[in-house]
């Protein structure tokens, strides 16, 4: 299996976004049934996607500049 790189560098999101987020999925998901199958397999790969990312946010201004 081949490393990948990941555009996200922390876990951090707004509070708001998670939100935006979460209704989204949560409207798609209802029009969209899926096998429990597959729901487990999508849990697995952002399992594994979200182990990638650090959980400390460790960004600091001279980066951003």
């Amino acid at each position: 299996m081949e490393n990948k790189n990941y555009k996200r560098s922390t876990r951090a999101v707004a509070s708001a976004t998670k939100e935006k987020i979460r209704q989204s999925l949560r409207r798609y998901n209802q029009a969209h049934p899926r096998s429990t199958e597959y729901r487990n397999k999508i849990s697995m790969g952002l399992k594994n996607y979200w182990n990638q990312i650090s959980k400390n946010d460790e960004t600091k201004i001279e980066d951003l500049i």
